[in-house]
């Protein structure tokens, strides 16, 4: 792969890894019921953490080639998604678990389409 996309392929397994931390996390931390310690919204806000940090790292492409391929393909629905139930979470909030593993699906064809896009545009 050349350079940039290579990176950009790594970022977004990167970000795929995180999202499915996140989404564990929401799961086994909550079970329902909103985190009920402090630890465990400790542990949420910093996967969130990390999660948005990898969502940045993919959305600043600067000024790379594949620019318009992350702008085209980078699944927002699924992580605005994933934000506000990561949000309802951590205010206490009850955790919607079939909402987080069906968010957690389509991230994952999110982050596959990107994945295919960037291959796509790295070898025309």
């Amino acid at each position: 792969f050349p350079d940039g996309i290579h990176v950009e392929g790594e970022i977004t397994d990167r970000m795929e890894r995180r999202t499915e931390e996140l989404v564990w996390r929401l799961v086994t931390s909550t079970m329902g019921a909103g985190p009920n310690d402090p630890a465990a919204v400790q542990d949420l806000a910093a996967a969130w953490s990390d999660l948005e940090a990898a969502a940045e790292e993919v959305r600043a492409t600067g000024g790379s080639p594949y620019r318009e391929v992350v702008e085209a393909r980078f699944p927002t629905g699924a992580y605005d998604t994933l934000d506000g139930l990561v949000e309802a979470a951590l205010e206490g909030g009850v955790v919607d678990i079939p909402a987080v593993m069906d968010v957690s699906e389509q991230a994952g064809r999110g982050y596959g389409e990107l994945r295919q896009a960037l291959t796509e545009a790295a070898h025309p």
